[in-house]
C-alpha cells in the first residue's frame, strides 16, 4: 500500500478501519410542472411576442409568471363593505425609449396645460400639431 494517490489513501483506509468521515445528506426536490413547461412553450413560441428588429423572442424570467397571472391577492372595500375595483389600465409604456402606445399621460396633459395658458392655440400632447382654440 505504498501509493499515494488519493483512491489508494482512502482504499488504504478502508482496508485499515482507520478512515473517519462524516457526511449529512439532505433530500432536495426540484421539480417543474408540465404546465409550467407547456406555458414557457407557448411563450417561446408566439410570434407575436417576437421582435424582428432585435430578432429577439419572448423570454421568461420565472417558471411560474402564469401561475401569477389573474390571481386576487387583495380586495379592496370600504366601511359599508362596498366593493371597489381596482382597474389599472395602460395608458402608456415607453421600454428602452421605444414607445409602444399612443396614450397620453397625466405629465403630458400638464405639460399641455402650461405651455397653452398664455397662448392663442392648443397643442395636442399626442402630436405636435396645433389644434386651433375654440373662443
Amino acid at each position: 500500500m505504498g501509493s499515494s494517490t488519493p483512491i489508494n489513501v482512502v482504499g488504504d483506509g478502508i482496508l485499515q478501519g482507520t478512515v473517519k468521515t462524516s457526511a449529512t445528506f439532505y433530500e432536495v426536490s426540484a421539480s417543474v410542472s408540465p404546465n409550467a413547461v407547456l406555458d414557457a412553450l407557448v411563450t417561446f413560441g408566439d410570434i407575436e411576442m417576437y421582435y424582428k428588429p432585435l430578432n429577439c423572442p419572448a423570454e421568461l424570467n420565472s417558471w411560474n409568471l402564469s401561475d401569477d397571472l389573474g390571481q386576487i391577492e387583495y380586495i379592496f372595500s370600504d366601511k359599508t363593505g362596498t366593493l371597489t375595483p381596482k382597474v389599472m389600465e395602460s395608458q402608456r409604456i415607453l421600454i428602452y425609449g421605444i414607445s409602444y402606445s399612443e396614450g397620453v399621460t397625466q405629465a403630458m396633459v400638464g405639460a399641455a396645460k402650461q405651455r397653452q395658458a398664455n397662448s392663442s392655440t392648443i397643442e395636442d400632447p399626442v402630436t405636435p400639431s396645433l389644434i386651433p382654440k375654440i373662443v
